[in-house]
């Protein structure tokens, strides 16, 4: 999971409503709802990115990652 990402669902996870996340990541206020719901149904598999253009390289290490 990438690590913006990851910072969503752990500030919805301190209860941070979806405005300051807003705020907080620069991220779409559709864009953080649709993660949370897909995270809420699909857990942390579901929360990857999957866009075929993102070719970006992972934000976090395989070591980083087990945290």
């Amino acid at each position: 999971m990438q690590r913006s990402r990851g910072q969503i669902l752990w500030l919805h996870s301190k209860r941070v409503s979806i405005p300051e996340i807003k705020a907080v990541t620069d991220f779409l206020r559709t864009t953080i709802s649709t993660l949370i719901r897909a995270y809420n149904e699909g857990g942390a598999a579901a929360a990857v990115d999957r866009r075929r253009w993102n070719r970006a390289a992972a934000a976090l290490n395989p070591e980083q990652r087990l945290v």
